[in-house]
């Protein structure tokens, strides 16, 4: 006779985890990459996932925020730096509910100043590791001896990345006997070329092309638009670019641009989601900060993809041993480690 056995019950059976978009849709960028974390905490869990989306019926981040407190779920996780005043407003108001603001650091919006609230999880990342990596690969990549970097905002999120891209090319610089030149992004002066904000597209292109006529042929744009805004500067530059991206891998999230991205600097919100999950069934779930790094998983280089062909085995290796040895902490990522940048 068949074991009829009924199945022993997961230990987040009953608890809802409630996503809000920033309005530009659940498949978009660091929103599916989130939802995907909530999908994973179910089966592994056993709890429910859902999400809202700003819309017809509920116009605004605010009141989907507003709608999910009022459907009594256990964790509101919102997504992307563009709510984090939304999820400071409404954690304030409602003392007893828990929330996770991905890839967002809530401030006092008078004084600037970080701000600890004890109902909201803040899941960062820290991209210094994956920008070094990237570096690297850039300088072992390009053909014109020439790679540049810019980001969406000067904030400490997005200069360590630079800073760490600037980290690698001077690594392979120092173990290949190269001279790879860095346009852009000046980590000695932490100074450099930046849009007028994160959602300036047209801004980023123009520093992309400007970036491209000096004769860089591999790219990072650090933040979604900027990404999205150098590709479309490569797409139209009579020359051979390479493009690295950040945030999400683009190649999935921007494949109109496929053949243009060579990596990405990924934000892994699906892990920092499912370790907020893991917390919150434990009941351990409390207010403070996740930081994604490449040792746990958070974040991480993208693969190749169609243009793999391209990257030699070598690098390939040499790539998967200074992994290692950034995760260890033997290869710094900061470029005062290397040579006056």
């Amino acid at each position: 006779m068949a074991d009829r056995t009924t199945p022993a019950a997961l230990p987040g059976e009953g608890i809802r985890l409630c996503e809000v978009t920033d309005g530009l849709g659940i498949r978009a960028g660091m929103a599916w990459v989130t939802y995907k974390g909530l999908v994973d905490a179910g089966r592994e869990l056993g709890v429910e996932p859902t999400y809202v989306e700003p819309g017809e019926d509920i116009p605004t981040t605010a009141s989907a925020i507003g709608h999910l407190v009022d459907e009594d779920c256990d964790l509101i996780v919102t997504a992307g730096p563009a709510l984090a005043g939304e999820t400071l407003v409404a954690a304030r108001a409602n003392p007893t509910q828990l929330f996770a603001a991905v890839d967002a650091s809530l401030v006092d919006p008078a004084s600037g100043q970080a701000l600890d609230v004890p109902n909201v999880r803040e899941l960062t990342f820290k991209l210094d590791g994956a920008g070094f990596l990237a570096g690297y690969l850039a300088a072992g990549m390009t053909e014109s001896g020439v790679v540049a970097a810019f980001g969406d905002v000067r904030v400490p999120a997005v200069t360590t990345a630079l800073d760490g891209f600037a980290a690698g090319i001077l690594a392979y610089n120092g173990e290949h006997d190269a001279a790879v030149q860095l346009l852009g992004w000046i980590p000695s002066a932490q100074h450099g070329p930046f849009p007028q904000g994160r959602e300036d597209r047209r801004g980023a292109a123009r520093i992309a092309g400007g970036l491209m006529a000096r004769g860089a042929d591999v790219l990072l744009a650090v933040g979604q638009e900027a990404g999205l805004g150098a590709a479309d500067a490569a797409r139209t530059f009579p020359g051979r670019v390479l493009l690295i991206g950040s945030e999400t891998d683009r190649f999935v999230t921007a494949p109109e641009y496929a053949d243009l991205w060579l990596t990405s600097l990924e934000k892994n919100a699906d892990v920092a989601v499912l370790d907020a999950a893991r917390l919150l069934v434990e009941g351990a779930l409390a207010g403070g900060e996740y930081v994604g790094t490449l040792g746990n998983g958070g974040v991480s280089l993208a693969p190749f993809h169609l243009i793999e062909p391209q990257v030699g085995a070598d690098l390939q290796a040499e790539l998967a041993d200074l992994w290692e040895g950034v995760v260890s902490g033997d290869v710094p990522v900061d470029p005062r480690a290397y040579a006056e940048a």
